[in-house]
């Protein structure tokens, strides 16, 4: 052997030296929200959805999966073929995943099904509709759906259907060349939103339109999810959710499934953990950390963040995200806990978790200093940044163009210490006024105040459009600083 080459060949085995390494794992258990899998069945190839692809079940067992969502998705087609597909789709789940794997899955519907798969060493195999076209245009048919384990269901996809209007919001308008219009939840949505309800089943408004998204939250009774969605703010995608969508959900003790997708998360080709990270500390700034689940959507054409090409790749993800400070309490609740507890809580108060009594309304914010109006966006900062001793006492203006009865405030407090406090009062033009505080995280995460519904604490609500003064009053640390990140007033059913 040549002595260089043998030389070389020695080197590349001593410790130290550029070695290829397996990347650092974390084994936690892993429940997810959201994976394509099933898409790919194909008849002609069956045992395509047991044996192969990102979420196979050797995938599964060697990312130390304790619970994934499998959704049902067709694409758009002639109705009998899609209500044909959908069925088939529920058989080859039932045969090629469940009765070919009976040692490793097992079907779960519910917090106990979850609970004793786990005891006895199964992965528990959820089932969801990510579009109610494969109803066609019956509600009805959602029966047969659930009898087959159903548990989660997305009423529209992006190009929307008979239930309602789709992420694209493409409702063809009845005067050619019009502008599309985003119709919402039509009359059949609500209709199949209500024997939902009577299954206590779980909306799904992950490719929901902005109005169908509220319609949805200010009609359901019981908790509703995002199972496959990242934050606007972080990366302004279309299929993210704003601030008002994010806080709304966990006012409805549902769940933000953060989706590993690279394009929702970046414009490079691929993302990584840092992006992951982001996100996870925005929505939990937002929304609480325990309304933060995994919503991978592995199976089918999507590009993951890095380190995760499969699913058995997450506890490489997990490692990575610990090293870059993620705590082991958040590592857990986004791996698992916050899944365990919805299914367990949530879906235990299902009809103590009534509709959503709010909705954004639109807004302008005013120069305090005088200046004109600005039309307010709340997908982006207001650069409005106050340090030191001007951070103790800020005024600011808002100008709503219908009448708000609340008001959101989130504001974000740079500190050196432990926490900055701080406490918002808002008054119209006659003096009346509410209050709220709340104490902002040191590590710049976004707090949010909101005041108290008219009849409780605090005076009445202005009951007209107008000029509304916001005082901040901050308990920040010398050397500290606030951001206002936006206004929103918000209209109280």
């Amino acid at each position: 052997m040549n002595l260089h080459l043998f030389a070389a060949l020695c080197l590349l085995l001593l410790p130290g030296t550029l070695v290829a390494q397996a990347p650092a794992r974390l084994d936690l258990p892993v429940m997810d929200l959201h994976s394509d899998q099933l898409y790919r069945y194909d008849a002609a190839a069956p045992t395509l959805v047991a044996q192969a692809g990102t979420v196979s079940v050797p995938e599964l067992l060697r990312g130390g999966f304790a619970a994934q969502v499998f959704t049902l998705y067709v694409d758009p087609a002639p109705r009998p073929e899609v209500m044909a597909r959908g069925r088939e789709l529920v058989a080859a789940f039932q045969a090629q995943m469940l009765t070919a794997n009976g040692a490793a899955l097992r079907l779960a519907t519910d917090a106990a099904d979850l609970q004793r798969n786990h005891a006895q060493g199964k992965v528990s195999a959820m089932l969801a509709l990510e579009d109610a076209h494969v109803l066609g245009d019956d509600p009805a048919n959602l029966d047969w759906y659930a009898d087959q384990g159903v548990r989660i269901v997305g009423l529209v996809w992006n190009n929307g259907n008979a239930f309602g209007a789709g992420l694209d919001a493409d409702t063809a308008p009845s005067v050619p060349g019009a502008p599309a219009v985003d119709r919402g939840l039509t009359r059949r949505g609500l209709d199949l939103l209500r024997r939902m309800q009577h299954r206590h089943l779980v909306a799904d408004v992950s490719h929901a339109s902005n109005q169908t998204f509220w319609d949805v939250l200010t009609t359901a009774r019981g908790p509703v999810l995002a199972t496959h969605s990242n934050a606007k703010a972080i990366f302004n995608h279309p299929r993210n959710l704003d601030d008002e969508q994010i806080l709304a959900l966990s006012q409805k003790q549902g769940l933000v499934g953060l989706c590993l997708h690279s394009p929702f998360l970046t414009n490079q080709p691929r993302a990584g953990a840092a992006e992951i990270l982001a996100q996870y500390r925005y929505v939990a700034g937002v929304g609480g950390a325990g309304g933060v689940a995994l919503g991978a959507d592995l199976g089918a054409t999507v590009t993951p963040a890095s380190p995760v090409d499969r699913a058995g790749d997450l506890p490489a993800l997990w490692a990575a995200l610990a090293d870059l400070g993620l705590s082991r309490a958040d590592l857990e609740g986004l791996a698992y806990a916050n899944f365990q507890r919805f299914w367990q809580d949530s879906m235990e108060r299902y009809d103590q978790i009534p509709p959503l009594d709010w909705r954004p309304l639109a807004a302008k914010a005013v120069d305090p200093k005088g200046g004109d109006e600005v039309m307010f966006d709340r997908l982006s900062t207001t650069g409005r940044r106050f340090c030191g001793p001007e951070a103790r006492k800020v005024r600011l203006g808002v100008a709503a163009e219908a009448a708000p009865n609340q008001l959101a405030l989130r504001v974000r407090a740079d500190t050196t210490e432990a926490v900055g406090r701080v406490s918002v009062t808002w008054a119209s033009e006659d003096g009346r006024s509410i209050c709220a505080s709340a104490t902002c995280p040191a590590d710049g995460s976004r707090c949010v105040l909101i005041p108290a519904k008219p009849g409780g604490k605090g005076a009445p609500a202005p009951q007209s459009a107008q000029r509304f003064s916001v005082t901040l009053q901050s308990e920040v640390p010398q050397g500290g600083c606030l951001e206002v990140l936006d206004v929103v007033p918000l209209k109280i059913k």
